[in-house]
């Protein structure tokens, strides 16, 4: 039988309120309930009406995930980013690309409503032969090296906890592909986290979203998924202290601020590869890594620059929209600073 739902507070309401630990558990686990019942109504009430009830399937597009879900491993072709694009994956003369202070789900639904309302595209323009995947919107998932969703089946609040709860994704991370990129990174932490992980990734088609961030059923929209760790920088220093105290050999500060951001470009490089090589054209991005794990606001901005912006920047045709959906007003100004906050 379908999982029922009755309407939650607005938005408004509930970013007033604030939403408990154990506000965001009972979120979670009606998410999951309405996944292993295969589908959801949506209830309209509406004055002096019976109500008004749509049922959407869950099922078909859980089966798809599972069965579509992809791993790339640390050696995996994405290391071949370097590779000038050909042709076929360089579609965009020009990339838009701006910064909007919302979260990575508002923003995602935003550019879906977007491009649905934009004209088909001609036939005869190669930048748009690709059909349906020229509207996919792929979102990068800030992640869990170690625990699919992160937090969010225990009420946690962050990026990746926010999209486990209110899609499909978690079924996918979950899967014998998905768990090959924990099972890896647990294996490399074995006995010590050194913060770095693995430039594994998952990648998660037509993922169906069908909440908001703050619980409230929506009408299902399609994102793809991009699941990668950003370099745990609070862990980096951390050790890196440790050792100081026990009086082992460390590398220099200059040295370590050069490690973090090697490897953070090195994967950032990597996912958009991913994301260039799938066909993804519409991208929602962001503050990779800012929160809790503790990396500069202004490097994490000035590496996306750097792969983005620019008459050489390796990803700088390969797009046709980016937006930094970013969360923190300060964040989101630096970001604004970069890449503007209006498309052109």
């Amino acid at each position: 039988m379908p999982a029922k739902f009755g309407p939650l507070p607005t938005k408004e309401h509930n970013q007033k309120r604030g939403l408990t630990r154990d506000a965001l558990k009972k979120i979670a686990d009606e998410s999951l309930n309405a996944i292993a019942s295969g589908s959801y109504t949506l209830r309209k009430l509406q004055a002096r009406t019976d109500d008004v009830v749509e049922t959407f399937d869950l099922l078909a597009n859980v089966k798809y995930l599972k069965e579509r879900t992809l791993y790339y491993g640390p050696d995996s072709v994405v290391t071949s980013w370097v590779q000038p694009v050909t042709e076929e994956a360089g579609l965009a003369s020009t990339t838009k690309i701006w910064a909007v202070e919302k979260s990575t789900l508002d923003t995602a639904h935003w550019l879906i409503e977007k491009l649905a309302a934009e004209p088909q595209p001609s036939v005869d323009d190669l930048a748009e032969r690709r059909g349906a995947r020229a509207r996919a919107v792929g979102v990068l998932n800030f992640a869990s090296a170690k625990h699919p969703g992160g937090g969010f089946l225990t009420g946690s609040q962050a990026q990746e906890e926010s999209i486990a709860r209110s899609s499909t994704l978690y079924p996918s991370l979950m899967c014998p592909a998905g768990q090959q990129f924990y099972t890896y990174n647990h294996s490399i932490m074995a006995g010590k986290n050194d913060g770095y992980y693995s430039h594994g990734m998952i990648y998660s088609p037509s993922v169906i979203v069908f909440r908001n961030d703050t619980g409230r059923w929506l009408r299902p929209y399609e994102i793809d998924v991009l699941t990668s760790p950003a370099v745990n920088a609070g862990v980096v220093w951390q050790k890196r202290q440790q050792a100081l105290k026990q009086q082992q050999p460390v590398d220099s500060e200059i040295a370590t601020e050069d490690k973090i951001r090697a490897v953070m470009k090195e994967r950032m490089a990597r996912l958009l590869y991913l994301f260039e090589l799938q066909g993804t054209r519409n991208l929602v991005l962001g503050s990779f890594g800012t929160g809790v794990f503790k990396n500069s606001v202004d490097i994490v901005a000035d590496l996306w620059a750097e792969l983005l912006v620019g008459q050489d920047a390796r990803f700088g045709k390969s797009f046709k929209r980016v937006i930094f959906g970013v969360i923190g007003h300060g964040t989101y100004l630096k970001f604004a600073e970069r890449f503007g906050t209006d498309a052109g």
